[in-house]
């Protein structure tokens, strides 16, 4: 993989392998308990959202692609995962802020 401090230069693959093993290092979690089936109203769900909008934020990546790696059943699982996060962060919503701190803080620590 290319040296963090050349990720312009990444290979679409390289930067999807970089956003999926920083962002599980940055949650403290392993890549194959990230990728495990797991509910929808538990942490490793909502890891899987904030690192789902990253990889479609920052690369060329499907939905498809994206279930694909980390495990989410279906482009509807994704679709799904992306809304809710979306909503989250939006000013419309009247929610947690928190969704807004974490998500930043992983954009900064991914350096992206």
């Amino acid at each position: 993989m290319a040296d963090v401090d050349d990720r312009e230069v990444m290979t679409h693959s390289e930067r999807v392998d970089y956003i999926i093993n920083k962002g599980c290092e940055y949650f403290g979690m392993e890549k194959s308990e990230l990728i495990s089936a797991c509910g929808t109203r538990n942490n490793k769900h909502r890891v899987k959202r904030y690192i789902a909008l990253a990889l479609y934020t920052k690369t060329e990546t499907t939905m498809g692609t994206i279930g694909f790696m980390l495990g989410f059943g279906s482009n509807l699982g994704v679709s799904g995962a992306l809304k809710k996060i979306k909503e989250e962060l939006s000013d419309d919503f009247y929610g947690e802020n928190r969704t807004k701190e974490v998500y930043n803080e992983l954009l900064s620590y991914l350096n992206l």
